[in-house]
């Protein structure tokens, strides 16, 4: 009698955990619907903002002019966390662009773009990616491949597929539940003689189980426990194929990681910047395109003339306020076509693209200006001044990327020959300063 109080308490328990789990289910649900929504608002605002700087430059009649002017924005828009890919498609649905160029099956994106599936989504190489898309000039789409939002889960499925694991799992439970209290009832007889598997339940079947006195009850007894042990090995496989799963798929995980930190490798962590590797692998490709086209590209390379005695004055922290400030000056002064760098140390550059050298020389000049009253706050033994160089495409002596860095470092150095502070130019075979008053 006592042993039928326990399993019915036993069966109150397990009702009372299907109703916990069931909450537990719901509240997951709950959560990652929410994370979803909030996933799908960022990337439709990300979509939004390449909308809007579409709109400087989905106009030209050409698609490859088109083309070189959406990779230069694509090239900011992957290093969001939420965007895995962009693509450019014509009117006709054809791909004109994509960046990176093999995160997606062509032929699938411009099927599911033409269908205007706006739930479509597409198998990538970083796994499945939601794929958003909006109509800018001349018929053209822009699209966005986003990551897919991080899940609340402890495993690796949906939200309703976790959801109805744990109602089967507890409605199971309850049901064997009951049909064991049932048989312990009803056949106590058969339930003692079930055959068994292996060595211990051979072992069992000729225990003294049918005796009344204190070895039968031992028997019984020693036979509870070969069954907790066949239980508790069957749980310990199970348990090893879930940690199995969980293993992969966070090594799946780690994978698509690793890939996002590489695009991040280009961003200067301190500054916000572009970095030196990024002009190592984007400048020969910015020069030849700019060539290609006809049009100029001017470049200023700049440091901070004094740098190091503020440094020493004031300390490496207010040297690194100094060089962030510099990052958010070049971010606020210049266009969104341009490129903000810095090369290392104090030493930054900036690539202008469509720009004339006398058009650059201003930039420079009202660089020196904004970083002038800025530097002024410190008190330091010399003053921290900005030092230019400024050379452009169409000089005679430039023939390739690194020849146009040579001409202005050549620039920076005159300048600083003259007094620091002061912006060299390069408009001839030789060098001169653009106020040589100032």
């Amino acid at each position: 009698m006592r042993s039928v109080v326990s399993r019915i308490a036993t069966t109150a328990v397990l009702g009372f955990g299907l109703v916990v789990a069931c909450a537990v289910s719901a509240h997951l649900l709950a959560m990652e619907t929410e994370q979803r929504t909030a996933h799908e608002a960022h990337l439709n605002t990300a979509l939004r903002v390449g909308t809007a700087a579409a709109e400087m430059w989905s106009n030209g009649p050409h698609d490859d002019i088109v083309r070189e002017d959406f990779l230069r924005w694509s090239w900011a828009a992957i290093t969001d966390p939420a965007v895995v890919g962009t693509a450019l498609l014509s009117s006709e649905g054809d791909l004109l662009a994509l960046q990176p160029d093999d995160i997606v099956d062509p032929l699938e994106l411009s099927r599911t773009t033409l269908a205007r599936d706006t739930r479509a989504s597409l198998e990538t190489s970083l796994g499945k990616a939601r794929r958003v898309s909006a109509e800018i000039a001349s018929g053209r789409r822009l699209v966005l491949l986003g990551a897919p939002p991080p899940s609340r889960l402890p495993v690796n499925v949906s939200g309703w597929t976790f959801g109805l694991i744990v109602v089967v799992a507890a409605v199971g439970g309850w049901c064997w539940l009951r049909l064991d209290l049932e048989r312990r009832i009803a056949e106590p007889l058969r339930t003692l003689r079930a055959p068994k598997r292996g060595d211990e339940s051979r072992h069992a079947q000729r225990l003294p189980i049918d005796r009344n006195d204190e070895f039968g009850h031992l028997a019984r007894h020693f036979q509870g426990l070969i069954e907790d042990h066949d239980q508790s090995r069957t749980r310990m496989g199970q348990m090893k194929r879930t940690l199995d799963a969980r293993v992969a798929a966070q090594t799946r995980q780690i994978q698509g990681m690793l890939r996002r930190a590489e695009r991040r490798a280009w961003i200067d962590p301190l500054t916000k910047l572009g970095n030196r590797r990024l002009l190592d692998d984007r400048l020969e490709e910015l020069f030849t395109t700019q060539k290609r086209r006809g049009e100029d590209m001017s470049v200023v390379l700049f440091d901070l003339d004094n740098f190091k005695s503020l440094n020493d004055t004031l300390g490496h922290a207010v040297g690194d306020e100094l060089l962030t400030f510099v990052g958010e000056l070049l971010r606020g002064s210049l266009r969104s076509s341009d490129i903000g760098l810095r090369l290392g140390g104090d030493e930054f550059l900036t690539i202008l693209l469509g720009t004339g050298m006398d058009e650059a020389a201003e930039t420079a000049d009202r660089l020196v200006k904004l970083f002038r009253q800025k530097a002024s706050l410190y008190k330091s033994a010399m003053p921290v001044m900005i030092s230019c160089g400024v050379a452009s495409i169409r000089h005679p002596d430039v023939s390739s990327g690194e020849s146009l860095l040579a001409l202005a470092d050549k620039a920076l150095y005159f300048a600083k020959e003259q007094g620091k502070g002061r912006v060299g130019i390069f408009p001839a075979s030789t060098p001169k300063l653009l106020n040589p008053a100032g």
